[in-house]
């Protein structure tokens, strides 16, 4: 159920992604609403990261390419937030 749960949420994530384009600026509440959907999938999958850290261990979590690539995308996640905020 949570590997499915995580599925839908990046199917979920990345449609809205695609509601992302240049008329942003001009439509501030599409902007938020957009942020706010962007910040809790970044939560989410931090969460999923650290509950699979300790599911897996350290080394076991990262004994995957997936894994590898979850991590990515969340640190850029992050990266990106921090980066946007200031």
């Amino acid at each position: 159920m949570f590997e499915y749960t995580i599925l839908v949420l990046i199917m979920v994530s990345s449609l809205t992604l695609a509601f992302e384009d240049v008329s942003l600026d001009h439509a501030p509440i599409k902007r938020k609403v957009i942020d706010c959907l962007n910040n809790f999938y970044t939560v989410v999958f931090l969460m999923e990261l650290i509950l699979k850290m300790f599911a897996f261990g350290i080394a076991g979590y990262f004994s995957s390419a997936w894994h590898w690539l979850d991590s990515i995308v969340v640190a850029v996640s992050i990266l990106v937030h921090k980066f946007t905020l200031t």
